[in-house]
């Protein structure tokens, strides 16, 4: 059944090697580039809610949105404030956030542009966005061409770091760092 495959989803992803380590590294990371303590973080397509988790245990207070209903009624559960359903339909609270996370969120998006507005709308003055997507012309597509495995169903954009970052300042964010590897990463802020 549907809500058994979701919530094994939900399992799985938890259960991955070193996932809370490796999202602790990414919020120190997002903290870095703010120029204040962070208390309060948002994840824009949560998932398991790992990153939800290690912000807590780091002392913040940690939301996200997600579409897998089982992960959302589990983070519920657990005292997290979640939401259900895609960005662009939900009432998010403006200017609430220190920190917001998009990982693997863009590639997703039909509209990457206004979710990035969102994210900007989303994050107190001087807020952090740390983003991670896919990277059009990484090593691994490069090696692979066509038959790239991130070509397929469910991702409808790829970028370049150019033209990502172009977006991320059309969104109206002064972008503060760009790392490339099989992905990029990008830390924006809002202007204080």
């Amino acid at each position: 059944n549907a809500s058994a495959g979701a919530t094994d989803a939900v399992r799985r992803k938890r259960e991955r090697k070193n996932i809370d380590e490796i999202h602790r590294k990414h919020i120190e990371k997002a903290m870095s580039f703010l120029p204040r303590p962070a208390k309060t973080l948002f994840d824009m397509g949560c998932g398991a809610g790992t990153t939800l988790i290690e912000a807590r245990k780091l002392g913040m207070q940690a939301e996200g949105n997600e579409i897998n209903k089982a992960s959302v009624d589990l983070l519920i559960s657990e005292g997290f404030k979640a939401y259900h359903g895609f960005t662009q339909e939900l009432d998010l609270p403006k200017s609430a956030y220190d920190i917001v996370i998009n990982f693997d969120y863009l590639e997703h998006s039909y509209t990457p542009l206004e979710d990035l507005k969102t994210c900007h709308g989303m994050l107190a003055p001087g807020g952090v966005l740390y983003l991670k997507t896919l990277y059009l012309g990484c090593p691994a597509h490069q090696e692979k061409g066509i038959n790239w495995q991130l070509f397929g169903p469910g991702h409808f954009h790829f970028f370049t770091p150019p033209v990502l970052t172009r977006l991320i300042e059309e969104a109206g964010f002064k972008v503060l760092d760009v790392k490339t590897g099989q992905l990029i990463f990008v830390a924006a802020q809002k202007a204080a």
